[in-house]
């Protein structure tokens, strides 16, 4: 295991020694300022985001005197240990050596590699939900309080995070069914919420008295807003910002505020255009599961690694873009392998993707969205490749079918992937300012 976390952490740290120029832009701005606030004791203004990350980078730059390196170094230790408890999530699936393959996979993951370099909450994030799933394997009160704060930490990094309560929730009413014990059960979802609900207090009372109202941020509902109004489509477009701004949030007198018209448009626009927002919920999950490199495309021509020959841009693209479907095609047969259900992490898990691909369909779909759970498709991916013979024929059949399916947004997503290879790749590729 020492072995997989001296492994990950040697090629982000490779890569974090080829980009010590590259600064901060875009939403790792927000990140960034935030934490010098929290150094300097200023009032946090606002609920655009969450503690949890600049939380984590204010203590890096607390020690470091505001280094973005030690920033991330800090993405790489925890992409590290992230790697190596991989192996002990994949340990509940598969034998010793199997479950060491999964930790290698996490370790060596191309988009993870790169996104050391980024300011952004994914690696944090991940981290805890690893933590929290490893620490709900069993239904102790210790454990299950121990779950509750780390899942109420995951929503404080990211809001998404609060969906880790229906999924413990999920493993402990299948461990109360199948051990007829449905008031330990319930005992235990009621500490894990009441825990999570602890941790979250405090922020919860700043955005009431700064922002009007409690919330773990004031994007998630105008997320929502993208994803149900007349423009929406699959996937993030910044160009329809000012328009959404205006049509529907201009005049909102605080955040709570803002959130609220977000919410109201959008529940308007989807109860009198059912039909169209049903048929986007799957092409905003097949981008949740999309082929990666748009995002690192476009920060490579935003000028955000400097110039690079193009042989190593071209290598990375191919990277990026094959990585997915060689984890992910695998880790399908690893759902559909029988007995998944009968562990509590098997459980998790299940549940775990099903609410992330669930809220990412109501909301919009990025790839990068995908980064915190590569740790559990390693595990299931290990899970299918070892268990190959169980499979029956209907179970090759659901997942041949799966894999078809998200394969079909793969193929939709690569031409536009592939004419970015193209232009990133010329002479000028990092300084073309390609929008997103």
């Amino acid at each position: 295991m020492l072995a997989i976390g001296a492994l990950a952490l040697l090629l982000r740290m490779a890569v974090i020694v080829a980009t010590t120029d590259s600064g901060v832009f875009s939403d790792m701005v927000d990140y960034h300022t935030r934490a010098q606030l929290l150094l300097s004791h200023r009032p946090w203004p606002d609920s655009v985001r969450g503690p949890g990350y600049p939380g984590f980078l204010s203590l890096l730059y607390f020690w470091s005197d505001h280094d973005l390196i030690a920033a991330r170094v800090g993405n790489a230790l925890l992409a590290t240990v992230t790697a190596m408890l991989t192996v002990v999530m994949a340990g509940d699936f598969v034998g010793r050596r199997a479950a060491l393959a999964a930790g290698a996979a996490a370790a060596v993951y191309p988009a993870s590699v790169l996104s050391s370099v980024y300011l952004m909450p994914e690696g944090l994030y991940g981290l805890l939900i690893l933590l929290t799933l490893l620490a709900a394997r069993r239904a102790t009160l210790p454990r299950s309080l121990m779950a509750g704060l780390l899942a109420g930490l995951a929503a404080l990094t990211r809001s998404l995070g609060i969906g880790l309560l229906p999924t413990l929730a999920a493993g402990h009413c299948v461990r109360g069914w199948r051990e007829r014990r449905w008031r330990h059960a319930t005992a235990a979802v009621g500490i894990t919420g009441l825990a999570c609900a602890l941790t979250l207090v405090p922020w919860l009372s700043h955005t009431v008295r700064v922002s009007g109202g409690p919330m773990l941020d004031s994007t998630s509902a105008v997320n929502i807003l993208i994803g149900a109004n007349p423009r929406a489509r699959e996937r993030l477009q910044l160009e329809d910002g000012d328009w959404l701004r205006t049509t529907y949030l201009n005049g909102a007198t605080n955040e709570a505020e803002l959130n609220r018209r977000a919410l109201q448009a959008s529940w308007e626009w989807i109860t009198q255009n059912p039909g169209a927002w049903l048929r986007l919920l799957p092409l905003k999950a097949s981008y949740l599961w999309g082929l990666e490199g748009r995002e690192h495309a476009w920060a490579f021509a935003n000028s955000y690694f400097g110039e690079r020959d193009p042989v190593v841009v071209w290598l990375w693209s191919v990277l990026l873009i094959t990585c997915l479907p060689l984890l992910a095609v695998p880790a399908i047969a690893g759902l559909c392998r029988p007995g998944l259900t009968t562990t509590a992490t098997g459980v998790h898990v299940l549940t775990l993707l099903a609410v992330v691909t669930l809220m990412h369909a109501v909301s919009f779909g990025e790839t990068r969205f995908h980064l915190p759970m590569i740790p559990l498709l390693a595990a299931l991916a290990v899970r299918g490749v070892a268990g190959v013979r169980a499979m029956t024929p209907a179970r090759w059949l659901v997942a041949t079918a799966l894999a078809v399916v998200i394969g079909s947004g793969w193929l939709r997503q690569l031409p536009e992937l592939m004419e970015r290879l193209h232009l990133v790749t010329t002479p000028d590729g990092w300084r073309l300012m390609l929008p997103y």
